[in-house]
């Protein structure tokens, strides 16, 4: 009677876990040695972001998804061999400051030196992009994969929050 107790209550949380999408333990777990655009896609998902879809950028596999925000976050894999094998992965999002806006370049540093695992670069008509790059030499846990595209998620808006904006130079 206890094991068909278990069982069910195993097979409950299973179900629960796969409606909510909630990834199991052991799949968080898993070592990855290279990244896919399925896993990829998987990870897009488990973070949270919403209409996910894959495409190319050139001879480069992407995924892309919509953050809370309505912005579009766009990983290409990189370094690639034998078609889709790729042990590098480039998010990156590309947006516009506030119309009239830039940011100081001191700031931009700053935010730089401050969140040294993402890249900002904001031009000075006010495009903003915001990179981050992993690398899967040796492995990488999906749930590590996950977790670096929530941190990410996190940025723009934290850049937004530190970067002082100017106005823009008129031609």
């Amino acid at each position: 009677m206890r094991i068909l107790f278990a069982l069910a209550v195993s097979l409950g949380l299973a179900i629960a876990g796969f409606v909510t999408g909630a990834v199991p333990r052991d799949a968080q777990a898993q070592m990855l040695s290279e990244f896919s655009p399925e896993q990829v896609r998987q990870a897009f998902t488990q973070a949270g972001l919403t209409d996910v879809s894959m495409g190319a950028r050139g001879t480069n596999v992407t995924v892309m998804g919509r953050d809370r925000s309505g912005l579009t976050l766009v990983a290409v894999l990189m370094m690639c061999a034998e078609g889709r094998r790729c042990l590098g992965l480039e998010m990156q999002y590309v947006f516009s400051l506030p119309p009239g806006k830039t940011a100081t370049l001191n700031s931009v540093n700053t935010f730089n030196r401050k969140y040294n695992f993402a890249k900002a670069h904001v031009s000075s008509e006010g495009m903003v992009r915001l990179t981050r790059y992993l690398i899967s030499d040796y492995g990488i846990s999906f749930g590590n994969l996950v977790s670096n595209i929530r941190n990410f998620v996190a940025m723009p808006p934290r850049l937004l929050n530190e970067v002082k904006l100017v106005d823009s130079p008129s031609s």
